[in-house]
């Protein structure tokens, strides 16, 4: 029997070790075999080539999406930029808006920036995001600066306005440091001329109507002293003619303003009685009001003299307010005395109850801080702040029942008789406070009962349908006696 040498496939077919597959051949058939093999060879390889290609293919296409979706994410965030420099600009200061402008454009490029980009990408968005952080903070200050030179002129313009208004000496002064300041905020020469007109018309045309305005307390004064028309018209006719003199009134404005107040004088007279108490209040309540917070405003350097002469006020109440002011250059009282707390009650249940008018009550507590010392601010504002917007008068009279009741009756014993009375009844006012704030008015009952647990130093109290819990029951309280004590219901 023949034998022949074999060898390994890797040896006959002079293949690499590349690929660790055992060519189990017998190639002992001929050339032809061997053929076969190499083509097989090059279409594995070609196949790999393709698949290769498409793999590219997909990588490229999926770059260039996800590309496209963090570009749209891109611009998302910088429409909200512009949101946010939107609400900023009404928050902050047009002086801070290119600071805070900027801040929020670099805050969101950060964001920007770690979105997943290719490089190509990347770079475009570099220069939209640099191309924001230097164009939008200076478009902020732009717009702010618009912002600070319209209300600059706008300013500008009142305060010249109420120059002429007062008639001041300077006036020519005035107008140049007006100009100076209307070229600074870059208006043209013929709008300055504009301005300057309209100032001067308004201001001369308000002061013209203060003047005219002024004439009525004196109008009033003069037909509640004499009961006289004639009287009432022959002030008018000597004040209108002064105004005329001195320059304030035209001789047709003067004309004017005879017909316009002699007709408020026949009304007055013919007994108007309600255009009449809304004169009244027009010259008093409402001056009193407007000038009381003014002697509190350090800010404003206190209540100037000339303030009070050209306000509306009377002139029996401008005399009472020159002692006002001189007495809001003291210091305050600091110590609420008992004395003090009772003033300041009597007044504002006086008003209340229409035992004063409202004025008669500010002219009370007024005297009583600032000519006589005797309330502190504390005790004052409180007063003024229940003159302005009493308790229901109820509640106000049956108030006023309990804390003179606490003043006469108190047992004698831990503080001195006034003070502990004092302390009481402050107790039990600020206890109503707190009541109205929440829309529960008191009643009578209600008020007893706390001021009684006051009385004997509790420090709590109860409010009707409150719940408690007693002897591991729970209660509901629904009443009280006539010691103040609660009465309670078992709650099932």
């Amino acid at each position: 029997m023949a034998k022949f040498g074999i060898r390994r496939a890797p040896e006959r077919l002079r293949t690499s070790g590349g690929v660790g597959v055992r060519a189990n051949i017998d190639v002992r058939q001929g050339p032809s075999l061997g053929a076969a093999i190499g083509q097989a060879g090059l279409a594995v390889a070609g196949e790999l080539q393709r698949g290769s290609a498409r793999k590219e293919a997909i990588q490229a296409r999926n770059r260039k999406n996800l590309d496209s979706l963090s570009a749209r994410e891109a611009d998302v965030l910088r429409k909200q930029t512009g949101n946010a420099i939107n609400e900023m600009k009404i928050k902050t200061p047009p002086e801070k808006w290119e600071e805070e402008a900027t801040k929020i454009v670099t805050d969101f490029n950060g964001q920007i920036s770690g979105l997943d980009f290719s490089p190509e990408e990347s770079a475009k968005q570099q220069i939209l995001s640099d191309g924001d952080l230097s164009t939008v903070p200076n478009e902020a200050f732009i717009a702010g600066s618009r912002v600070i030179s319209k209300a600059t002129i706008k300013i500008e313009e009142e305060r010249l306005t109420d120059d002429y208004r007062i008639g001041r000496d300077d006036i020519a002064q005035r107008k140049v440091d007006f100009i100076k300041s209307m070229k600074n905020n870059g208006v043209s020469a013929p709008d300055i001329l504009l301005k300057l007109r309209a100032a001067k018309e308004a201001g001369e045309k308000l002061r013209a109507d203060d003047a005219i305005e002024d004439i009525k307390p004196n109008l009033v004064t003069a037909i509640e002293e004499t009961g006289r028309k004639d009287e009432a018209i022959g002030v008018l006719n000597t004040s209108t003619g002064e105004l005329v003199e001195s320059g304030v009134l035209t001789e047709a404005e003067g004309a004017e303003a005879n017909k316009v107040l002699g007709d408020w004088i026949d009304n007055y007279v013919a007994g108007r009685i309600k255009q009449g108490k809304e004169a009244e209040k027009l010259i008093t309540r409402e001056s009193y009001e407007s000038l009381i917070p003014t002697l509190f405003d350090d800010t404003k350097a206190r209540l100037r003299f000339d303030e009070v002469d050209r306000s509306k006020l009377l002139k029996a109440d401008k005399e009472k307010w020159q002692s006002y002011i001189k007495g809001s250059y003291k210091d305050a009282p600091t110590e609420n005395t008992p004395e003090g707390h009772d003033f300041s009650f009597n007044a504002a249940f006086d008003a209340a109850t229409l035992q004063k008018s409202p004025t008669e009550a500010y002219d009370s507590i007024l005297s009583l801080r600032f000519v006589d010392q005797s309330i502190t601010d504390e005790q004052f504002q409180w007063a003024f702040g229940k003159i302005q917007d009493p308790y229901p008068r109820d509640v106000f009279e049956d108030l006023n029942v309990i804390t003179t009741s606490n003043l006469k009756d108190f047992n004698r014993w831990l503080k001195k008789d006034n003070e502990r009375n004092k302390d009481v009844n402050e107790a039990l006012v600020e206890w109503v406070d707190r009541q109205i704030e929440k829309d529960k008015v008191p009643t009578k009952k209600e008020m007893h009962a706390i001021s009684s647990q006051f009385r004997v130093g509790n420090d709590r109290w109860f409010d009707i349908g409150q719940e408690i819990n007693r002897g591991g029951r729970r209660w509901e309280v629904v009443g009280f006696d006539e010691n103040g004590e609660p009465l309670v219901e078992a709650i099932d």
